[in-house]
């Protein structure tokens, strides 16, 4: 997929460098046109990203937690991916 910008850039610079290239400045003119016209055309666009569903990590508790207000055990509810206090009737 060439770069429009790149590739236009790139063709102007060329060409004033071989217009002016009897006064010696048109020549790096014209190089860096060349590097700029090439690069245009063979550079890649980006690449599509692809979210495919069920693909996120599901958090699991792997210890119980207490309650830092009551200090009874919290249970994990995984809907809401939170702990919830039955004491204080609260999520934490």
């Amino acid at each position: 997929m060439a770069d429009t910008g790149l590739v236009v850039l790139g063709a102007v610079l060329l060409i004033i460098g071989v217009l002016t290239a009897l006064f010696c400045v048109g020549i790096p003119i014209a190089i860096v046109g060349l590097v700029l016209l090439i690069y245009g055309l063979v550079k890649e666009g980006p690449r599509p990203m692809y979210m495919y569903p069920g693909y996120a990590p599901v958090y699991v508790p792997q210890a119980t937690a207490l309650c830092p207000v009551c200090g009874s055990p919290l249970q994990w509810v995984p809907q809401y991916s939170r702990w919830y206090c039955q004491r204080c009737g609260a999520y934490r």
